[in-house]
């Protein structure tokens, strides 16, 4: 980042246009006024505000599941988390070679990651949990690095910092209560029952926004074919 930053070069930057300077409660309120107007954007925020909640919670399961589910120890811990981090690095290194974000690859890698968490719930053994965790890590930053990147390339200057705050608040801000949440499946059911509510609401997010997407293409078609019938002269 502070490399980044010495990069810049100051004399091309310039201000946006901001329409009046943002007050305390403009600037919020502007910014959900413009999540709730954009489906995409909307859609986009809503996955990451369930996924991140209830699906990504590794800093708690991934203990239990080393300590609890598969009886090891540190060394096992530790070669769980450094199956997910090789995951995330394939992933990212991946994303950097493909031309742009599309809606589509952030949907298989929700989809793709609800998939394999509900695979690693009734998992038992080490090294099937570690090759998960690295897909696992792959579909993860596949779903982070679109979501983010659609987020900054289609929201206005002015705007982008506010619709990125709310991001970043539905993909961090709530993750206490995800914890809380998980840690208590946990507690009732082990990794197995936590991993498959996890698995289940990730898919049932993308599902939905795969739903209300092709609804808006059908609406779109459907209006595309009206006018062309009323543009067609009668015989």
């Amino acid at each position: 980042v502070l490399g980044a930053l010495l990069a810049m070069r100051v004399k091309e930057l310039r201000a946006p246009d901001r329409n009046g300077r943002p007050t305390f409660w403009r600037g919020p309120r502007d910014g959900f006024a413009y999540v709730l107007g954009q489906r995409q954007v909307r859609l986009v925020i809503g996955i990451t505000a369930v996924v991140a909640t209830i699906g990504f919670n590794f800093h708690v399961l991934v203990p239990v599941l080393a300590a609890d589910t598969l009886h090891a120890g540190p060394e096992v811990f530790g070669l769980l988390s450094a199956s997910f981090g090789a995951g995330a690095l394939a992933g990212a290194l991946t994303t950097a070679a493909l031309s742009r974000a599309s809606f589509r690859r952030l949907l298989i890698g929700t989809t793709g990651f609800g998939l394999l968490l509900l695979v690693l719930a009734p998992v038992r053994t080490d090294w099937a949990a570690a090759a998960l965790l690295f897909a696992i890590g792959v579909c993860f930053i596949f779903w982070t690095s679109n979501s983010q990147a659609i987020l900054q390339l289609t929201t206005p200057d002015a705007l982008r910092g506010r619709v990125l705050g709310l991001y970043l608040f539905a993909f961090a801000g709530l993750a206490p209560a995800g914890a809380l949440f998980t840690g208590w499946l946990a507690d009732v059911g082990g990794t197995e029952l936590a991993f498959a509510v996890a698995g289940t609401a990730s898919l049932l997010a993308s599902v939905l926004a795969v739903t209300d997407l092709r609804g808006d293409a059908f609406r779109e078609w459907r209006a595309r074919q009206i006018a062309v019938v009323e543009q067609t002269p009668l015989p």
